[in-house]
């Protein structure tokens, strides 16, 4: 997973550390307007039953896996 975050961080001229912490912005930004669809709060109350805000590490897995369940990926890797 930090070889995603060290790639994003060197395409974009940041640390990988500055990734994350925009990736946490983001997903609390997310989580917090979710309420608007349907589809995106079942995501979000699946991820964090507890409501809890999640890494971002579990929200690409998330992805990947709901990505892979619907055919949309053939990758799947996370190395």
């Amino acid at each position: 997973m930090e070889k995603i975050f060290k790639k994003i961080a060197k395409d974009n001229g940041v640390s990988s550390n500055r990734v994350k912490k925009d990736m946490s912005i983001a997903i609390k930004s997310a989580m917090e307007n979710s309420q608007k669809n349907e589809y995106a709060k079942a995501f979000w109350s699946e991820l964090s039953a507890d409501g809890k805000e999640p890494t971002a590490e579990d929200v690409i897995l998330k992805i990947l896996s709901e990505l892979n369940k619907n055919g949309k990926s053939k990758t799947g890797s996370t190395e």
